[in-house]
């Protein structure tokens, strides 16, 4: 999966640097992909009338981190410094302003994000639990992003069926063709057709995290 063009915090970019580095000198033949998508935080977060803890994901946090410099930021301002595709940046937005736990006010009131709204840090939240978990809220999708989240959710199971087969064969070290089909249809929990299967089974192959058996072209070995 291509590097989602994020504008992360000098803080997290300097964590994400530190631990890039390590891992690709540890694993040289290895490719580290991010999956921004799945990442959460938890934020201290301070109000004039108590701190509570957020449970946020990624996205929403970009968006709250740029608060603790202004009070009031437009839509393109936040699109601009975090640089979160449209769609997300909107189902993050409502899921802060719009949701049950309203850490920023949207200007004007309302239910859906527009791109001339403004967003203001809400100084009166108060709630009685120290610990919050601001759940996504699912914006209406346009055709277009219906089609970018077809693809994003292809891309996400593609990457996971490479991480199903690596641990298999890195535990199982050698295997025929049929028992690792078999074992990837009984651990992988959405539809799976066994021609792309096979077709990451390939892909894996060709960059070198196993290897046919030149003895039978139908058993695999694990490459460490």
């Amino acid at each position: 999966m291509a590097k989602e063009e994020l504008r992360l915090p000098r803080e997290l970019n300097d964590c994400q640097e530190t631990f890039t580095a390590f891992y690709l000198e540890s694993h040289k033949s290895r490719v580290l992909r991010w999956q921004y998508g799945s990442a959460t935080c938890v934020l201290s977060a301070t109000f004039p009338k108590r701190r509570h803890l957020l449970s946020v994901s990624l996205y929403q946090s970009l968006i709250l981190l740029l608060f603790n410099e202004v009070e009031t930021l437009t839509y393109k301002e936040i699109l601009g410094a975090t640089g979160l595709s449209e769609s997300e940046l909107k189902r993050a937005l409502l899921s802060l302003a719009c949701g049950r736990h309203r850490v920023i006010l949207k200007q004007p009131k309302g239910k859906v994000v527009d791109e001339d709204d403004s967003f203001v840090y809400n100084s009166g939240f108060e709630k009685p639990l120290v610990h919050l978990k601001i759940n996504s809220i699912q914006a209406q999708s346009t055709p277009e992003e219906k089609i970018e989240t077809t693809e994003t959710v292809f891309k996400e199971r593609i990457h996971h069926i490479d991480l199903a087969i690596v641990r298999i064969m890195k535990m199982r070290q050698i295997m025929t063709h049929s028992r690792l089909i078999t074992e990837l249809l009984e651990q992988l929990k959405f539809p799976h057709p066994i021609p792309l299967l096979k077709k990451r089974i390939e892909y894996l192959i060709e960059n070198l995290y196993i290897e046919r058996d030149p003895t039978n072209q139908q058993k695999y070995k694990y490459l460490a």
